[in-house]
């Protein structure tokens, strides 16, 4: 982290805007039917596409101070799932 981002105290100052709310990522939140590009080969200049669908499930966490994601699909018949917090 760069220093000139810390405070005299050493703390990283985060300030939302004015305009901030626990609602700002309701739209995610649910269950969701998604369909998805990746390129076939990535780092090698490819721009061959891949699109394939996945589901995505979003829930609100710690009483709406955060949100988590699940999402799941299948690559070539393997299932795969990825996850934010």
């Amino acid at each position: 982290m760069d220093r000139e981002l810390l405070n005299s105290k050493g703390d990283f100052p985060i300030v939302a805007s004015e305009n901030s709310s626990l609602n700002d990522f309701d739209f995610f939140v649910g269950e969701w039917k998604v369909h998805n590009k990746k390129l076939k080969t990535r780092l090698s200049g490819c721009a061959e596409w891949t699109e394939f669908e996945a589901t995505s499930e979003c829930k609100k966490i710690l009483n709406g101070f955060g949100n988590s994601d699940l999402f799941q699909t299948k690559f070539d018949s393997v299932p795969f799932e990825g996850m934010t917090l």
